[in-house]
């Protein structure tokens, strides 16, 4: 459409960018236009920039970017792929192809299939970052939007509103993608990240172990479930296995407080995955329990 209310046009040539927007997009061409309409929407003091990878896209969303990017090509930023990355690295994209691009002191993530509802979304949580330095992340309430049908986004413990990474360890990741901001200080990939089965929380890892986090109260994005959503693909079990790995693949990078953490939700974990495998059949329950701790321990 490009059509947008609010246009941010304090990006220059000489201004240094303050917040970088990373974009990831796939075959993205039904919802796109209302993700990067809501980036544009945008009302701010500072400049921003638009850093997008199109993972060889098989629908209109290669055209869609290169239409914006024609229309304001001093925030846009594309990388447009020809081969699919994501079925060469499973992982990592963002790590891999937009962060080093991104020239801003913040970096906030929406995927091309959600967006953003509130225009002062960028503004309240550059505000907070810039005015709170101790702190590295800055998220906000979210809606879920899943079969035309809102819910809120659920954040573990509803009074609370500072979090660290070992709440993340805990509960799993609770920051919904679209809602998040956070300091640009991730530099390269070690070699670890390569063997994770997803890396949206290894990202939060990357900032720092003793990152302090800040959820604010507004609700200013909409995380879209959809059955063609990477993540939202996988069986119940293919979600237990895969935290599972990530969880035994981040364990020698984490403090000794967090990986007591971690042995707690392992043994959870495969305690759950074989309830759920064998849960008519005790004797493999029991032996597939012992071949899931050697499996998946956490100490090699």
């Amino acid at each position: 459409m490009i059509n947008p209310t609010h246009i941010n046009q304090n990006s220059s040539d000489s201004e240094p960018i303050l917040v970088s927007i990373c974009c990831l997009a796939y075959n993205h061409e039904k919802y796109l236009e209302e993700a990067l309409d809501s980036f544009l929407n945008q009302k701010t003091t500072f400049s921003i920039e638009i850093i997008i990878h199109d993972d060889a896209s098989t629908d209109n969303t290669t055209e869609i970017i290169k239409a914006y990017t024609e229309k304001y090509p001093k925030i846009f930023k594309p990388l447009i792929q020809t081969t699919n990355q994501r079925s060469i690295y499973k992982s990592g994209m963002n790590p891999r192809f937009n962060f080093p691009r991104a020239t801003g002191k913040y970096i906030a993530l929406c995927e091309g299939d959600d967006y953003w509802t509130d225009p002062l979304k960028l503004q309240k949580q550059a505000d907070f970052l810039e005015h709170n330095p101790d702190f590295n992340i800055c998220f906000t309430r979210a809606y879920l939007l899943r079969n035309n049908q809102q819910e809120l986004h659920k954040v573990p413990v509803s009074d609370k509103d500072i979090f660290s990474f070992d709440d993340l360890l805990y509960h799993g990741n609770f920051i919904a993608t679209a809602s998040v901001m956070f300091k640009n200080n991730i530099n390269g990939i070690p070699e670890w990240f390569n063997k994770l089965p997803y890396g949206d929380m290894a990202v939060y890892l990357l900032i720092g172990k003793d990152i302090k986090i800040k959820c604010l109260d507004d609700i200013t994005s909409v995380y879209r479930i959809h059955d063609k959503g990477a993540w939202h693909q996988n069986t119940q079990v293919q979600k237990i296995k895969a935290r599972l790995k990530f969880n035994q693949t981040i364990y020698a990078q984490v403090n000794e407080n967090q990986k007591t953490i971690l042995f707690k939700k392992q043994k959870e974990l495969i305690q759950k995955l074989g309830s759920i495998r064998f849960q008519r059949n005790r004797i493999f329950k029991s032996i597939f329990k012992v071949y899931f701790k050697k499996k998946y321990s956490l100490i090699k």
